[in-house]
């Protein structure tokens, strides 16, 4: 399913299920009050291989609730697009498997300057398992890049062929009962240049590097 208009505004999209998907839902730059349930799909099989399962596109007050995506590139692409900064994401209860590139992968898109990028991302009881990461692609389970955003994690299963979870640029940030299994590193934080790193609160972490990479590695 995709949305080309950028105004879809309070809406459900429930029991959706599909087979050799390049996608299951695109938001076309916009959307709002958008709450996604029990969405099962899998991507193997598929022609194209650089698709996400969900693409969510400069929309905001999206949740995505009891689903279960396979072997897409990536699980959930956040990103701002045709100008429009996403905010307020929440995913819940989701399990996503065999992804190529990122599991969850929240960026700025388009969306400039920077300053605008500040939205607030929480996960509650997901999972990101993949053994078929490309390091050739900077792939990793979790990617946090240039957002200067919120991000509330808890209950998040990490278990990946690669590097963990990386954040660049946040305003605050907790993340509470996550298990990392990876064979590079399992958490860094870098500061972005053009803002220093907000307060963070990490509780109940359990890290396993399976390379002898770092466990939690903070730059300043």
């Amino acid at each position: 399913m995709v949305s080309t208009h950028g105004e879809n505004i309070g809406g459900v999209i429930n029991n959706l299920t599909g087979t050799r998907m390049a996608f299951m839902v695109d938001f076309g730059g916009g959307g709002k009050d958008i709450v996604i349930s029990n969405v099962v799909g899998d991507g193997e099989g598929n022609f194209r291989s650089n698709e996400e399962a969900f693409d969510i596109g400069g929309a905001k007050n999206v949740k995505i609730i009891n689903s279960i995506l396979k072997n897409f590139r990536t699980g959930v692409l956040i990103k701002g697009e045709e100008g429009k900064p996403w905010d307020n994401i929440s995913i819940e209860n989701c399990y996503f498997e065999g992804f190529t590139h990122r599991g969850i992968d929240a960026n700025p898109g388009d969306v400039r300057p920077y300053e605008l990028n500040t939205g607030t991302l929480t996960l509650s009881n997901v999972q990101l398992v993949s053994d078929r990461l490309d390091a050739a692609e900077n792939s990793m389970g979790i990617n946090i890049r240039e957002t200067f955003g919120k991000f509330y994690f808890n209950d998040v299963l990490v278990n990946v062929n690669g590097n963990g979870v990386f954040v660049l640029g946040f305003t605050n940030l907790k993340f509470k009962n996550m298990d990392i299994e990876s064979n590079g590193y399992g958490m860094l934080f870098e500061r972005a240049a053009i803002s220093p790193n907000g307060d963070f609160e990490l509780e109940d972490i359990t890290i396993n590097t399976n390379q002898n990479g770092s466990a939690i590695e903070i730059q300043e």
